[in-house]
């Protein structure tokens, strides 16, 4: 594991531990509706629907759905982030593997 995939999982951890139960939950029923759109989309398109969310919460929820095995996920591209915070940094779009 690299050092940047380490701080990866670190924030995503401190994201996840200091969130409301609840909230996660109303996050992932978000991007399940996202999934079943059957439109390509990615951390900025949910941010965009709760935009009160912290931002790490949604990232890490959106990484926790791409590593479940239904439905499969696969990135289709990239985006820049829309979080000045992240100064642009590539986030992926995802997509139901047909």
């Amino acid at each position: 594991m690299t050092a940047a995939t380490e701080a990866r999982d670190a924030g995503m951890r401190l994201a996840e531990d200091g969130a409301d139960p609840r909230l996660k939950i109303a996050v992932d029923k978000v991007i399940a509706e996202a999934i079943a759109s059957g439109e390509p989309f990615s951390a900025n398109s949910i941010r965009r629907l709760m935009p009160a969310v912290r931002s790490g919460l949604i990232g890490s929820r959106v990484h926790a759905a791409a590593l479940r095995k239904e439905p499969r996920l696969v990135k289709v591209g990239e985006e820049a982030s829309t979080l000045k915070s992240t100064h642009a940094k590539p986030v992926a779009i995802w997509a139901v593997a047909s």
